[in-house]
């Protein structure tokens, strides 16, 4: 069973849109059989075309019990607000299983914070 879930992105005031590198800090859990897939996407507003710009996998990151916080950071995105627009995109899927003593699979978002970077990038 799937659940997707769109989060817009704006501009926010203090936030430098021009920043060097760009990051998506999420807090979540995946518990069992369950994976939690977030991206990031730009949409061109006068094209049309959609770019993937940053992805958290919890398939790709150390398993933990309960709520963990990953970061995933990009290199040389700079957001643009004039041009395009963002969102996440958000799909958190449990898996069934037919095995005996295995754990209730359960796949939960907290929170979400998208920003510039801190410093995993050279210049």
């Amino acid at each position: 069973m799937t659940a997707t879930i769109r989060y817009n992105i704006v501009a926010v005031d203090g936030v430098d849109p021009g920043a060097f590198e760009s990051q998506m800090k999420v807090r979540y859990e995946a518990i069992g059989l369950s994976q939690v897939l977030l991206e990031l996407i730009e949409v061109n507003l006068t094209t049309g075309i959609s770019t993937t710009r940053l992805v958290l996998d919890s398939n790709n990151l150390p398993a933990f019990g309960g709520l963990q916080t990953q970061v995933v950071v990009t290199c040389f995105f700079f957001f643009n607000f004039s041009d395009n627009a963002y969102y996440i995109n958000a799909k958190l899927s449990t898996f069934k299983t037919t095995g005996r003593f295995v754990a209730v699979p359960f796949a939960g978002l907290q929170a979400i914070q998208v920003g510039p970077g801190s410093t995993q990038c050279v210049s």
